[in-house]
């Protein structure tokens, strides 16, 4: 039984036509994605107040620690 081979109709732009097309388009969700992913990493970066603040509480916590401390019990011994 002889094989047939079927062609596609040809329906717009040629498939070598339309790599470069998909090659652009793919290129600028890269670049948007780009963008996105450095918002991102900007959002979530401590601005410089915050981290003094954070640096300043951790600092005070300390020294409260260190001063009061756990009463010590004396033993009996």
């Amino acid at each position: 039984m002889p094989r047939t081979i079927l062609k596609h109709p040809a329906m717009g732009a040629s498939r070598a036509e339309q790599i470069p097309s998909e090659v652009l388009q793919l290129k600028n969700k890269v670049k948007s994605l780009k963008v996105m992913l450095q918002k991102l990493q900007i959002d979530n970066e401590p601005e410089p107040e915050e981290d003094n603040m954070e640096v300043f509480l951790r600092c005070m916590a300390a020294e409260y620690t260190q001063s009061k401390g756990p009463a010590k019990k004396k033993s009996g011994f």
